[in-house]
């Protein structure tokens, strides 16, 4: 009846739990029985004993109660039938309707409604092989476990009672109340809470869910580690990454190895090498080419790239973006290149430090710091500090120029529409009547407003009297065609996302 294919699979699938220790070589105590009713019979070698009525087996600190049984005297073991009970102390229970026990292995095979209970859980099963030597209990025609947290399902599976670890395969489900778990294999114990998942695996709870490969997590204290990519989608946000650390409650942690990160209000992505991040309030440290990207209400995105990447969070949820050495922007309509740079939710101003330069669409803008703000995701204004310059390229030795102390511009649609330049103001523009070039503009003047279309001047206003000069073609001095502090970048200007990561 047991020493069947079914018993010699689950020792080639799991033989780890099947050793017979050196305490088990030894010689074993004999079987106990009591029963109302008994017939011996000897056919052969074979020594049997019919037992009926009130049967009762007694072995090594093991009960054994059923309606009926027969007990191979010669083997020590027996089988039983119906109504079956296995007691060991305090810690196991097993119910049945047939089994085989033998008495030198101490090994035990239950089948027909098999529920096996310990101090801390109830399984139930078509069938289990159970080794009181080392603990183990074995099942492959599926069962359903419960504690007093979870309630457990898996075709094939291993319980050990002595350090209360469980191994589950193929088709594993785990529900309890604050969370569900889908495996292909899952290692679980039920003393801890420890979860360690071996393959394709889904953890689902009513804030969102994690999809991982390989790892543990602490269903106690809420605590995740993965490695073999791993995605956690909580709320709105998403983190995933080849190896995660995760701790929910205190939402801490830590994403290695090709990063992503976004959410879906506050509407951004990052990616990277290696990220810290904590959720309240809110603060990401990204590194290993960090990318930020921004999505505009036009589903246009804004992305910026650096050495380093760091997100705070004020008291009222607005976001300061810092971005640090090399840091680079690209938009389809503007682009960007400085140093470093913070963009500051509060305001929508974007702030750039140390050598900035913003190309817009054939105009390249450069100060010691520009700040920009925006609306809506786009150039709404620009404020140019110290050394501002405004230049565009006309042909291949002509470059419409703009130069002050400070310059304030305002955009339309993210075009550049007007200037107003603040001390010290230059300005050389080339003179188009027709569409054919006539020569050059050149002024000085302390103040001037600026009026551009398509990139290109197209009125110019001074606010006081300027030192003015136009130069025909023919007769432009080379030295009046370039201002001074001329610096052409447009071969710096990012054209794409991917630009962003050249050097």
């Amino acid at each position: 009846m047991y020493r069947t294919g079914t018993i010699r699979a689950i020792l080639l699938l799991l033989p780890v739990f099947f050793f017979l220790s050196a305490s088990a070589q030894k010689k074993k105590k004999k079987i106990k029985y009591t029963a109302e009713e008994s017939v011996y019979e000897k056919n052969g070698d074979n020594d049997v004993i019919k037992l009926y009525k009130a049967v009762r087996f007694e072995h090594e600190g093991a009960v054994m109660t059923c309606d009926s049984a027969y007990f191979y005297r010669k083997e020590n073991s027996f089988d039983a039938f119906s109504n079956i009970h296995v007691n060991q102390g305090d810690t196991v229970n097993v119910y049945c309707d047939e089994m085989n026990y033998n008495g030198t292995t101490k090994i035990l095979d239950a089948e027909g409604n098999v529920r096996f209970s310990d101090k801390s859980m109830s399984l139930v099963t078509p069938s289990i092989r159970y080794n009181r030597e080392d603990g183990s209990a074995v099942y492959t025609k599926g069962a359903n476990i419960t504690d007093p947290d979870n309630t457990l399902f898996s075709k094939i599976g291993v319980y050990n009672t002595k350090s209360e670890w469980f191994i589950f395969k193929d088709s594993v489900r785990l529900n309890s109340q604050k969370y569900s778990i889908t495996a292909d294999t899952l290692l679980f114990n039920s003393a801890s809470g420890l979860a360690r998942f071996r393959g394709p695996s889904l953890i689902e709870s009513d804030s969102g869910y994690i999809n991982c490969n390989y790892g543990d997590y602490d269903t106690q204290n809420d605590i995740a580690y993965f490695s073999n990519r791993c995605e956690i989608h909580d709320k709105a946000s998403v983190l995933i990454g080849d190896t995660v650390y995760f701790n929910q409650t205190t939402g801490v942690g830590d994403l290695y190895g090709n990063v992503y990160m976004s959410d879906s209000i506050q509407r951004y992505t990052i990616t990277g090498q290696h990220a810290y991040f904590q959720e309240e309030p809110e603060y990401a440290l990204v590194t290993g080419d960090p990318l930020y990207t921004m999505i505009d209400d036009q589903g246009d995105s804004l992305h910026i790239h650096g050495d380093t990447l760091r997100i705070n969070t004020r008291l009222n949820g607005d976001r300061l973006i810092l971005v640090y050495n090399n840091s680079k922007f690209f938009k389809s309509d503007f682009q960007g290149k400085c140093d470093s740079l913070v963009f500051d939710e509060r305001d929508s101003t974007l702030r750039m430090y140390t050598e900035p330069v913003l190309w817009n669409g054939k105009s390249q803008l450069t100060a010691n710091d520009i700040y920009m703000t925006l609306r809506n995701g786009k150039l709404d204004s620009i404020f140019m500090i110290k050394n501002a310059f405004i230049l565009s390229q006309v042909d291949s030795v002509k470059f419409d120029q703009v130069r002050g102390k400070d310059m304030k511009g305002k955009f339309y649609d993210s075009e550049l529409r007007s200037l107003f330049v603040i001390g010290n103001g230059q300005i050389v523009y080339t003179v188009v009547d027709d569409g054919k070039q006539q020569g050059i503009n050149r002024a000085d003047c302390s103040n001037i407003i600026v009026r551009l279309k398509n990139s290109e001047i197209s009125e110019v206003v001074f606010m006081t009297k300027p030192n003015a000069k136009m130069y025909p073609l023919k007769d432009i001095p080379q030295g009046e065609l370039i201002l001074r502090g001329f610096n052409s970048r447009l071969d710096e200007k990012p054209n794409s996302k991917e630009d962003l990561f050249l050097d």
